[in-house]
């Protein structure tokens, strides 16, 4: 038992390093945890994400993620899709914006695994 709080104990070290590591590279960038791990997870999934599929994404809760969203649609970072919704079989969402010359940060965003 002594030895599982051990490793628990030095799991839960490493965990909060990373997070503090992520913490701050948002914080480089002006940008929020929340805001840093929407671009990410968009990023990651090549393809448009509806908010709720984000939220599960990023585990976090809708109204954080709406905040993050507006903020981001607001300073360009983002662009609501058109397609999809209830009545129709077209994908739609949230994606980043990938305007040739709009990514004055992009060098720094490639430090951290974010291409564009």
């Amino acid at each position: 038992m002594e030895r599982q709080k051990t490793t628990l104990a030095a799991y839960n070290e490493l965990y909060k390093e990373q997070d503090d590591l992520y913490r701050g590279a948002a914080r480089g960038f002006g940008l929020s945890d929340c805001a840093f791990w929407v671009l990410y997870a968009l990023r990651e999934t090549k393809r448009p994400m509806t908010q709720s599929g984000i939220c599960a994404a990023v585990y976090q809760p809708k109204q954080t993620v709406h905040s993050a969203l507006k903020k981001l649609e607001g300073e360009g970072y983002l662009r609501l899709a058109e397609g999809r919704d209830r009545r129709s079989k077209e994908e739609s969402g949230m994606e980043i914006d990938n305007t040739p010359g709009r990514w004055w940060r992009s060098g720094c965003l490639l430090s951290v695994g974010l291409r564009f």
